[in-house]
């Protein structure tokens, strides 16, 4: 008597080894620093107008712009812009590190395919072309299979990844004008009106990725959200 073959698990469908690592602690801190950044948004658009007024009452002649003015405005750009990159690279570290432990536990406690492999969890960020889709895919993937009635997604997903492309868009325009243009009135108001489209495409995708990332973080969390019985419990 012969026997076939068995047929080869399918590696999106199978639990890996390892324990279920609680999230809370990192989804509130991600949460929160998610909301500082985009709250940066906020300080640029200031800094723009700013910068314009400043400008325009120069080149107008409308009141007396002095030296010691454009300096502190200056300063404060430069001091902020530092304390933005720091607070960008910790946000970043702290949500990626969240991400990656959630889409862990939800390969181990769900059979939900996913569509990229775990290492495009942080390697979709940073490769260029792919990194317009990849990540969306796999914040959505972690979603449907965190979810407890096996939804396929939401709109908090779409709402987030278009206004996150649109930040990104922006972002580029703001550096290209301050990189490549004449600096005229006209270039200073540009540049403020693109950053605050920018901090307002900012604040637009905060709001859904905090909302996912918290009803994520609760799913998980849940008694039911844990690996099958039986599973290794060595840290995954």
């Amino acid at each position: 008597m012969t026997t076939s073959a068995p047929t080869p698990p399918d590696a999106g469908a199978t639990h890996p080894t390892g324990r279920h690592r609680p999230t809370a602690g990192l989804g509130t801190a991600a949460s929160v620093l998610i909301g500082l950044v985009a709250s940066y948004g906020v300080v640029t658009t200031w800094l723009g107008w700013e910068l314009y007024t400043l400008v325009s009452d120069a080149v107008t002649g409308s009141r007396t712009v002095t030296f010691a003015e454009v300096e502190a405005l200056d300063s404060l750009s430069l001091t902020l812009a530092l304390l933005y990159l720091a607070l960008g690279v910790v946000t970043a570290v702290t949500f990626l590190v969240w991400l990656w432990r959630a889409r862990a536990n939800a390969e181990r406690a769900s059979t939900t395919p996913h569509r990229r492999a775990r290492g495009w969890v942080l390697g979709g960020w940073f490769v260029p072309v792919v990194n317009f889709w990849f990540p969306y895919q796999v914040v959505a993937d972690v979603y449907r299979a965190s979810a407890p009635n096996g939804s396929r997604g939401t709109p908090w997903l779409a709402w987030w990844w278009a206004s996150w492309l649109v930040a990104l868009v922006l972002d580029r325009v703001s550096s290209t004008v301050v990189k490549e243009a004449e600096p005229t009135v006209d270039t200073f108001r540009t540049l403020a009106i693109t950053q605050t489209l920018t901090g307002v495409a900012l604040m637009s995708a905060a709001i859904p990725l905090v909302v996912l990332l918290q009803r994520i973080t609760a799913w998980q969390n849940r008694s039911g959200m844990q690996a099958p019985a039986g599973q290794d419990s060595t840290a995954g």
